[in-house]
């Protein structure tokens, strides 16, 4: 990741575990899914860019088994020191003041990594070139292009200056992604696959408390860019409702492959 001062959800939050955590919940599965359509299995080399709570790390450690390796890089790495397992490695790493390994890994995942990134377009060229031939590149970026598809207009609404509250410090993008098919073909990479979901959690459940505490660690950023306190009062209270249904942030999802020769 970039300089931690370009960085939003700091990990050193006092709820930041917790976020990570009810986001794994929502997030996981589909993950889990695609990474098991690439094919990851034991013997892999593996490198996890920004690993926050070490959930797919953890799954990463299992798949590749003892002949595999997994190398978990975060600018913090507080949550993935206390892993235990044979064949990981955990390292502070800032994508844009160190160089990967060139041809070192059979995959490469980052998720809710690039959005964050000024020079995204380099670090991706750095992850591209680090794979070995025949390697995927797996990304996950969030877009803010179903913020109000989904649930009580409301909803719709604080969803929305969320999003362009944390765009607005002029780093983060919430639009990049929708473009990571193609980012990924011009990286050289082959068999590129993408799909876009949004996930749907119901009031007062752990899905619906990833919503609030994201808005409360954003919650300056809310206000700036014109979200009433009131309004996110009343919304939060929304959430706290058996049977109502909220849409997160849509994720967009691609993965390629190095060609072999």
């Amino acid at each position: 990741m970039s300089a931690a001062s370009d960085y939003q959800l700091d990990n050193a939050w006092e709820h930041a575990r917790a976020r990570l955590a009810t986001l794994e919940l929502i997030h996981d599965p589909a993950t889990v899914r695609r990474l098991e359509t690439i094919g990851v299995g034991t013997g892999w080399q593996c490198l996890e860019v920004g690993a926050g709570g070490g959930s797919i790390t953890r799954w990463l450690c299992d798949r590749v088994g003892p002949a595999g390796s997994v190398r978990a890089i975060d600018l913090d790495t507080r949550f993935i020191e206390g892993i235990e397992a044979p064949n990981l490695a955990v390292e502070r790493f800032d994508l844009t003041a160190s160089e990967l390994p060139t041809g070192a890994y059979d995959l490469v995942h980052a998720r809710c990594v690039l959005c964050h990134i000024a020079e995204r377009e380099q670090v991706l060229d750095g992850l591209a070139a680090s794979l070995r031939p025949g390697g995927w590149l797996f990304i996950e970026d969030p877009s803010d292009h179903a913020d109000r598809a989904f649930g009580p207009k409301l909803h719709g609404e604080i969803m929305a200056k969320i999003s362009e509250g944390f765009v607005a410090n002029g780093v983060t993008t919430m639009e990049w992604a929708r473009g990571l098919p193609a980012h990924l073909q011009r990286r050289g990479l082959v068999d590129v696959v993408a799909e876009s979901n949004v996930e749907l959690v119901e009031g007062a459940t752990p899905g619906t408390e990833f919503l609030r505490l994201t808005a409360v660690q954003l919650l300056e950023q809310t206000i700036a860019a014109g979200g009433s306190p009131e309004r996110i009062e009343e919304w939060q209270a929304l959430l706290d409702t058996p049977g109502q249904w909220f849409g997160t942030w849509a994720q967009v999802a691609a993965w390629g492959r190095r060609p072999a020769r």
